[in-house]
């Protein structure tokens, strides 16, 4: 047998109560009988052919045991040369871990636990912050006839809507903030009540005319709520009362033609109609979005036009103009009564288009009042 023949035996996890019990039920095949011969015959067996092995090989390979040997005895001594400075190296190492290692690993675990204490921290102001607004909205809000009074009041109106501006300006700022159920849950509360505010805002503005008493700064505060709450809005309302007040104007001028003598009486209804859309636009000019610009230059632009006032008597003239020719073509005893009040019939439109400008950048030469001139232009033929 060779040695290949007994890798099991010299393999690391060879385990001999485990051999002997196999080489045991080899050697035995009567249940009733125990044979401990046999086994120990094969046992010496093995010995004495790794014995003869063993004699084998130092017998052909002598050199090559020498040089195993002398190779062996080598590395022991270089081992034995190399340990000190191992020792000193490992040492060197433990020392490193204990003085720099493992101070700085516990230093990251510390600014780990920093990091998510200044997050709480910065998550606790925020909270703070919300909740101081919202108590001032709710203090607000709950006040004992809100709808019919905050619109009178100017400086609660505005304390209001820079609120609700501070409020949604936190929010998207501190977008942590959304992960609290409180925060969520009042977003949509307050989403609720400002959009109820800003509907009261649209339809007061709406309902303003040429009678309603507002001073300059009534007008002005309740412009500028609505444009904080929502510009939007502003905008779709300015759009709204420009066009009301041009479609209500030029019905009234068309509707005075089958009553020539009701024309000037009319045209100063149509000029005070003009001087709220001049109001307006001069509360406007007032309230600045920043130093170049003010909230008029931003409705302007908006809604691609030049001047409020100019756009309302330029869409009047070619409203009127059109339908004062028919009739003037048509109906030749209201043409002839026309005829006979020219001066007094342009004097009316010179004077309710130079009055309806509070601005006073109407004159003599402006478009605005040229086109309405000529808009009766029938009466010079």
């Amino acid at each position: 047998m060779s040695v290949d023949e007994y890798e099991d035996v010299i393999d690391p996890s060879f385990d001999p109560i485990t051999f002997s019990n196999d080489l045991l039920l080899a050697t035995n095949s009567t249940p009733n009988e125990l044979d401990l011969s046999t086994s120990i015959k094969r046992i010496n067996f093995d010995i004495q052919n790794i014995d003869l092995q063993l004699d084998k090989i130092s017998g052909e390979e002598h050199e090559n045991l020498v040089q195993e040997i002398h190779q062996d005895v080598n590395s022991k001594q270089l081992l034995s040369q190399l340990s000190e400075p191992l020792n000193h190296i490992n040492t060197s190492f433990q020392r490193l871990d204990k003085d720099l290692i493992k101070p700085y690993n516990d230093s990251i675990k510390l600014q780990d636990a920093l990091k998510k204490i200044h997050s709480t921290a910065y998550l606790l102001r925020g909270v703070e912050t919300f909740t101081q607004i919202i108590e001032q909205i709710e203090e607000i809000s709950n006040s004992k006839n809100f709808d019919s009074t905050i619109l009178k009041n100017n400086k609660t109106l505005l304390k209001l809507s820079n609120l609700y501006q501070n409020l949604q300006s936190h929010i998207d700022e501190n977008s942590n903030l959304k992960s609290l159920k409180i925060i969520r849950d009042y977003e949509t509360i307050a989403k609720s009540r400002k959009n109820h505010l800003i509907d009261l805002l649209i339809n007061f503005i709406k309902q303003i005319n040429e009678k309603t008493k507002l001073n300059e700064n009534e007008l002005s505060t309740l412009l500028q709520s609505l444009y904080i709450l929502d510009s939007k809005s502003l905008i779709g309302t300015i759009s709204s009362i420009i066009n009301v007040n041009i479609t209500v104007s030029s019905n009234l001028l068309i509707r005075s033609l089958n009553s020539p003598r009701s024309f000037d009486s009319t045209f100063k209804e149509v000029s005070n109609k003009g001087l709220l859309i001049s109001k307006i636009s001069q509360s406007l000019s007032v309230l600045k979005i920043n130093e170049d610009k003010s909230l008029l230059n931003f409705i302007l632009a908006q809604l691609e036009l030049i001047d409020l006032l100019s756009t309302f008597w330029r869409d009047i003239a070619k409203n009127f103009g059109k339908k004062f020719k028919e009739t003037y073509n048509k109906n030749t005893s209201v043409g002839k009564l026309l005829a006979q009040n020219k001066s007094q019939f342009k004097k009316s439109i010179h004077d309710a288009v130079i009055n309806s400008d509070v601005l006073g950048k109407f004159d003599e030469n402006s478009i605005e009042l040229r086109m309405m001139i000529n808009s009766v232009s029938a009466l010079d033929k």
